[in-house]
């Protein structure tokens, strides 16, 4: 702070930052509880890794359960990550039923973080962590389709 009298100088100031992304840093994991009620704290970095932002009780959002959760569609160098609201809001029996072979995150958080109002929405991370492409999705194919423009590896059927 300068005295009075005296004309302030530029480190008196505030430094604010340029960025004020609210999103999680590149390479923050996405962290909440398995539909049993466990912690689970899911890596997104070291490959692609696509975020299916879901509801159980979402019309639109049943196709995708079904298109993606039967294998989990990972492959080597993409991860699927089923990412549902939290308990109350969603059902956790619901949610188990749907998944298939990919791993759930129940998290308020990773739905604040990455700022989705509603599903189906998806995020898809570049090896880095960093968001390559998102959006509100009705189809596999639109996600697919997503995902090949932004350079990243597609499910398989």
């Amino acid at each position: 702070m300068s005295a009075p009298g005296r004309r302030p100088e530029l480190s008196d100031l505030v430094q604010i930052p340029r960025s004020l992304d609210p999103r999680p840093s590149a390479g923050s994991p996405v962290i909440g509880h398995t539909p049993e009620g466990h912690p689970v704290e899911i890596a997104v970095t070291g490959r692609w890794t696509l975020l299916l932002f879901l509801s159980s009780s979402c019309d639109g959002c049943l196709a995708l359960w079904e298109s993606f959760a039967p294998n989990g569609g990972s492959l080597e160098e993409l991860s699927v990550v089923f990412v549902t609201r939290a308990v109350p809001v969603e059902d956790a029996g619901a949610v188990a039923r749907l998944r298939g072979a990919a791993p759930v995150v129940m998290s308020e958080g990773a739905w604040r973080d990455y700022e989705v109002h509603s599903g189906p929405f998806f995020v898809a991370l570049d090896p880095g962590g960093r968001v390559a492409t998102e959006g509100v999705a009705w189809s596999d194919s639109q996600i697919r389709s997503a995902l090949t423009a932004a350079g990243a590896p597609s499910p398989a059927r």
